[in-house]
């Protein structure tokens, strides 16, 4: 198939696939646990979360689609978890700003959808590159639908109350057990798995920032 065709495809497929899904999802879809980032040595820092670009099947309104993930919402989204492991305080001089660029690759359109983000996280400090941090996050939200789902009508979002995850990897890191990991509408489900791999995807992320922070840090008490 030409890399034309498949381009058609796609549009034609999400175009349908997202028809009348007018509405954004919930903060908390996009909420890390509080135990994806351990072992924080440093909290008191300021950092800022400047440029943010997302391509490949991003949810940006690319296509003419409705905007259900946007640049704004991916930076609001991480500056709120950034917010939860360190106290962001913007007059402190240790300051770090982070550019984003996601590439997002929509894997599947029916039964278990697949979202995969390759990340890149460009950290400066004093408008000086000091780290590009590269994360790959792929999330499914699994498909399970029952005879007595369809005879009850039971199309329900599903959370790990339903799913018995052994793992936050496995969850994409989600804040707690309430929050929708996959859905039995298929429309619902496709944006649920874009929200895990960014979960998952600012979790890896965070983690290899607080081994940067940790390790500066350590430096700094040696120099003293």
């Amino acid at each position: 198939m030409s890399k034309l065709l498949q381009n058609a495809l796609v549009t034609i497929v999400t175009i349908f696939v997202f028809s009348g899904c007018a509405s954004k999802m919930p903060p908390k879809n996009f909420a890390l646990h509080k135990d994806t980032v351990q072992d924080v040595k440093q909290k008191d820092i300021n950092i800022q979360v400047s440029n943010i670009k997302l391509t490949g099947d991003a949810l940006n309104n690319k296509y003419g689609l409705i905007a259900l993930i946007d640049e704004e919402e991916i930076k609001t989204h991480l500056l709120t978890n950034i917010n939860k492991f360190y106290n962001n305080n913007p007059i402190n001089s240790k300051m770090y700003k982070i550019d984003v660029d996601m590439n997002f690759d929509n894997k599947k359109f029916a039964g278990d959808l697949e979202v995969g983000i390759d990340g890149i996280y460009k950290i400066y400090r004093e408008n000086q590159l000091i780290k590009t941090i590269d994360v790959s996050s792929n999330y499914i939200a699994e498909f399970e639908l029952t005879f007595k789902d369809v005879m009850l009508g039971g199309f329900t979002n599903q959370t790990n109350q339903d799913f018995k995850y052994n793992s936050l990897e496995k969850t994409g890191y989600a804040e707690d057990d309430t929050v929708s990991l996959s859905a039995k509408h298929a429309n619902v489900r496709l944006a649920l798995a874009y929200a895990g791999a960014i979960r998952l995807n600012f979790a890896k992320f965070l983690q290899k920032f607080n081994e940067l922070v940790n390790s500066e840090n350590q430096t700094l008490v040696l120099n003293k």
